[in-house]
């Protein structure tokens, strides 16, 4: 099976979740994404251009503050913020990254839920190139849940999922080149490593 690898640029967006047990955990939500031109180390995210899914391009702080829009209505507000966001570069085919620049959030999550300490929510999807993705976030509202399909869908969950699939405004880039434009499914279950942390297993 061929190894697809992420890049060529990726996003990691740092939010921490302080509930208990276990106090506050940081985590990172990881996407790929494509940009015009190769900005050096330290050149700020406002001055750095990212490919949209329609093939235009926009500034990269814009489209990382609309993937927090989107990702920030899974996570509390009373107990999770939306910290900063960092780019990274991948060296083409391999799993080894170089730091280049950081831009600041400071934002609240905004969900009136609870969250579920160790919970970890996946959505899956089917690339232009026929690979899948996936996307995950970590302590997050709700209950553990079955997959459920696209179609069923609600609130939050298809916003989220809605933006990833997004024919002209989407950032994402797949690990296999192509773009996410079906999402097949939604799922939450225990993160075993989470959970580990949170209850000193």
């Amino acid at each position: 099976m061929a190894v697809n690898y992420p890049g060529p640029y990726e996003v990691r967006i740092f939010y921490t979740v302080d509930t208990s047990p276990g106090g506050p955990l940081v985590h990172q939500y990881r996407y790929s994404v494509e940009l015009d031109g190769d900005p050096a180390p330290g050149d700020l995210f406002n001055t750095i251009q990212v490919y949209l899914s329609g093939g235009s391009t926009i500034g990269l702080h814009t489209s990382t503050l609309a993937v927090v829009n989107v990702i920030e209505d899974m996570l509390s507000s009373a107990d999770a913020t939306i910290d900063y966001a960092e780019l990274w570069r991948y060296t083409t085919g391999s799993f080894e990254a170089t730091y280049v620049s950081s831009y600041s959030i400071g934002l609240p999550g905004t969900s009136a839920g609870t969250t579920w300490p160790g919970l970890s929510l996946i959505n899956t999807f089917r690339t232009t190139n026929g690979g899948l993705m996936k996307t995950v976030l970590l302590d997050v509202t709700g209950v553990p849940n079955v997959p459920t399909p696209y179609g069923d869908l609600t609130g939050a969950l298809l916003a989220w999922a809605d933006h990833v699939i997004d024919d002209t405004l989407s950032p994402y880039v797949a690990r296999d080149g192509g773009r996410p434009f079906v999402c097949l499914r939604s799922f939450s279950g225990e993160n075993e490593k989470i959970f580990k942390i949170r209850y000193n297993r």
